[in-house]
């Protein structure tokens, strides 16, 4: 039987929906490394079967042509249901739950009613009767409902019942930066159901038009939506109880195509940018600081990582607000239930404060070390003229003696004092006395080498420690600075005081093996040196 010319308005409807169910599709295709893709992208798929074979059922104009198409239209309708429920899995951080054994189960009602609905003319079990009416603008096929069909009625919705469960707990549970975009996808998914509900259970009209492909294509752009502003697919599958919106420290999501997928209310205030404007946009157009190539960070690429890749931990500073704030950055891989690299989750703490606290704990122990240093020198250092003291010379004559004997080389020891010292505190006074062993003091440093040791043995005598030197240097060292002193003078209340010394000289190439020993034997050759009327240098 033929039907009019004109076909049913609505299937240009039908056909848009399947439109806009593949570009969706499309959509999902490009990310289908990331898990639960798969599912959705097969979704769409049986959603634009459905919809595309029921506008071209719609479309034809025999009743047997009808029949075939309706037939086809199942093999997408079946589908939908067990897919949506693993989608909804997936999106609720339940994809552990999808494995072989579920989806062997969630397939086997669908293979089952779409072989009945094959050989329905054999039993009726789907279709109880085919129907066709005609007279009006233009004819359309009717039928009856087989018990099967009820039967797949109540099994499509029990797994209705069960993605609403989760769903609304999804929307409870959900940080409230994402309630509305849940509830946003929620509703996508009701709709076409509520469509079906209406259609199946005949209050659409006497005509049974099935709404549901319409609601289909309106999830559709909903879920295209939602892909393109937050990435949704990637977002879900890093479990979002693991992320706590009390945290202190700001925590963004990549996905794996270094897109913010995912951020909590920390990261917000650290952008200070709505939700709407973070959320699947790249990471270089929200936080700067965090741009890879910078010199502070090295590189944060993706494609650099794996799923063994370690995490990463840089400190780094960045101007917010005028002033400077410094950060503690850690990444690190996240991984799907394969160990397959999905993306990557960043924690930015700030620890402006802690390294305050650092740098004023690193300038307080540089205080102290100066201050010991300070002390230490004070307990070494004569605070008249700033030579070595006694206790110095003790210590440190011991240790180059036995250097000496070790390495064999010979170490000179100058014993000095200063001659008639008496008289010049007893004619100018003890500041003239104090001024005049800084003097030379001054000329006993600067007349002496860099590895030598002056020291104010006690009084006007001094010691110069002269190690890695011979017996004839060091009595040539010692006639110099003798004749450095003598040709010298210290201005004193504006009187040219001249002053000399005498320098006995003792060396460990003559007997006197220990410190004691060759203290004596220096201290025996200045004796000398006085007595042969001062002024002149004596050696062993």
């Amino acid at each position: 039987m033929q039907v009019p010319v004109k076909f049913h308005p609505m299937a240009l409807p039908m056909m848009g929906s399947a439109l806009a169910t593949s570009v969706a599709a499309l959509l999902t295709w490009r990310r289908l490394k990331t898990p639960g893709a798969w599912a959705l992208l097969l979704l769409f798929l049986a959603g634009g079967l459905w919809a595309s074979c029921y506008g071209a059922m719609l479309m034809t104009r025999s009743m047997a042509g009808q029949i075939l198409w309706l037939k086809l239209v199942f093999l997408g309708a079946l589908a939908v249901p067990p897919l949506s429920l693993v989608v909804v899995l997936y999106f609720t951080g339940h994809g552990q739950l999808v494995n072989r054994r579920t989806l062997s189960l969630l397939s086997l009602w669908p293979l089952v009613s779409f072989f009945l609905l094959l050989t329905n003319h054999l039993h009726g079990l789907f279709f109880s009767s085919f129907g066709w009416v005609t007279g009006g603008a233009y004819d359309y096929l009717t039928f009856v409902r087989g018990p099967w069909f009820w039967a797949t009625f109540v099994y499509s919705f029990a797994l209705f019942a069960a993605m609403a469960f989760l769903l609304l707990n999804g929307i409870l549970e959900a940080p409230i930066i994402f309630r509305n975009r849940n509830i946003f996808i929620t509703a996508a998914l009701f709709l076409p159901w509520l469509l079906n509900l209406v259609v199946v259970l005949g209050l659409s009209g006497p005509e049974p038009l099935d709404l549901t492909p319409i609601g289909i294509g309106l999830a559709s752009l909903i879920y295209t939506w939602a892909l393109l502003s937050y990435s949704l697919l990637d977002l879900n599958t890093v479990a979002r109880r693991e992320l706590t919106e009390h945290m202190k420290d700001a925590l963004l999501v990549l996905d794996w195509q270094g897109n913010i997928a995912d951020v909590n209310l920390a990261a917000l205030e650290l952008a200070n940018l709505p939700a709407g404007k973070v959320v699947g946009h790249p990471l270089a157009e929200v936080f700067g600081f965090l741009v890879p190539g910078a010199s502070a960070l090295g590189s944060w690429d993706l494609e650099e990582e794996t799923g063994n890749s370690p995490e990463k931990v840089l400190e780094l500073s960045a101007t917010l607000g005028g002033q400077e704030h410094w950060f503690e950055v850690r990444r690190f891989p996240l991984l799907d239930r394969r160990k397959l690299l999905v993306g990557a989750g960043i924690i930015v703490r700030n620890i402006t404060e802690r390294r305050a606290a650092q740098e004023a704990a690193r300038q307080y122990a540089r205080q102290l070390e100066h201050l010991q240093a300070l002390l230490r020198e004070q307990t070494i250092r004569d605070p008249l003229t700033g030579a070595f003291n006694r206790r110095y010379l003790v210590e440190t004559l011991g240790r180059e003696m036995a250097n000496a004997h070790r390495h064999k080389y010979g170490l000179g020891l100058l014993m000095i004092d200063i001659d008639h010292f008496k008289q010049v505190n007893d004619t100018h006074g003890h500041l003239a006395g104090d001024q005049v062993l800084r003097a030379l003091t001054a000329l006993l440093q600067k007349g002496t080498r860099a590895g030598d040791a002056v020291c104010r043995f006690g009084g006007e005598e001094f010691v110069v420690l002269m190690p890695q030197i011979s017996l004839a240097n060091a009595l040539k060292r010692a006639e110099v600075l003798r004749a450095t002193v003598q040709d010298s003078s210290e201005v004193v209340s504006g009187v040219a005081l001249a002053f000399t010394v005498s320098i006995g000289v003792a060396h460990t190439e003559a007997p006197g093996v220990t410190a004691d020993e060759i203290l004596a034997a220096a201290d025996s050759a200045l004796f000398q040196a006085k007595a042969k009327g001062r002024n002149r240098v004596v050696g062993p």
